[in-house]
């Protein structure tokens, strides 16, 4: 009766202990992205909540709010509502982790055109010093001091759906265009270079979407040139062509 018990109380403590490294999982996440990513984008970023699976490597992180650039009126510029994702349970442990699917939903970037850099291009900016500092896939050297993730990944499929996207700018007196963006898919992603960090895979994300947007743009300008506003016309103008 008395091993009875013990047993049932190492059972209990056993299963307590798997919750608490289960939750911790969840925990690291939300501070991997909390932590690292305003090193890599140079704003805030704040999570608020992740459920990630030790066992078969699914996961979703909900709620990201990404901070502004500093300087530009909306508080944040872009809010992503979920991202899941799908990865290889066995490469964690070594320097390269196989991503199957990294499927973000349901996303709104605020993207702020004015006299000078739009909010975007700032935090590209950032993302590329941050990768030019950290050096190349391919040679991962690293700045004194800098505490870097030390993995890289390779992603077989990135895919962005379900994205609102509102353009501002001064001469649209704080009203701005807001539409939907078609579905960005990116494949292979690191996979060339054997691995990228997560500033590159960044970085491509941000470009692409930048390209979807202002090829969006072109079918909103005479909707603009209605409302009379030909200085913001010239900004988007500029988006378009770079």
């Amino acid at each position: 009766m008395k091993k009875g018990r013990i047993l049932v109380v190492v059972l209990v403590v056993v299963l307590i202990a798997a919750y608490a490294a289960y939750r911790s999982i969840d925990l690291l996440v939300v501070y991997a992205f909390e932590h690292y990513g305003p090193q890599i984008l140079g704003v805030p970023v704040k999570v608020h909540g992740a459920h990630i699976s030790v066992f078969d490597g699914t996961g979703r992180v909900d709620g990201i709010d990404i901070g502004n650039a500093p300087g530009y009126a909306a508080a944040q510029s872009a809010r992503v509502g979920e991202i899941r994702v799908a990865l290889e349970p066995l490469t964690l442990r070594g320097p390269v982790v196989r991503v199957h699917e990294l499927a973000v939903a349901n996303a709104a970037i605020t993207y702020e055109r004015g006299d000078g850099p739009a909010n975007l291009d700032v935090i590209r900016r950032h993302i590329r010093a941050y990768v030019e500092g950290q050096g190349s896939s391919a040679a991962p050297a690293r700045t004194p001091g800098a505490q870097a993730p030390r993995h890289r990944y390779i992603v077989d499929r990135i895919s962005i759906r379900g994205v609102q996207v509102t353009v501002t700018h001064p001469a649209l007196h704080g009203q701005g265009i807001t539409f939907e963006l078609p579905e960005v898919e990116l494949a292979a992603v690191g996979e060339r270079q054997g691995g990228a960090t997560a500033a590159e895979i960044a970085d491509a994300v941000t470009s692409a979407l930048e390209q979807k947007i202002a090829q969006r743009l072109l079918t909103r300008l005479d909707l603009l040139k209605q409302g009379g506003v030909q200085g913001a016309i010239d900004a988007l103008r500029g988006l378009i062509k770079r």
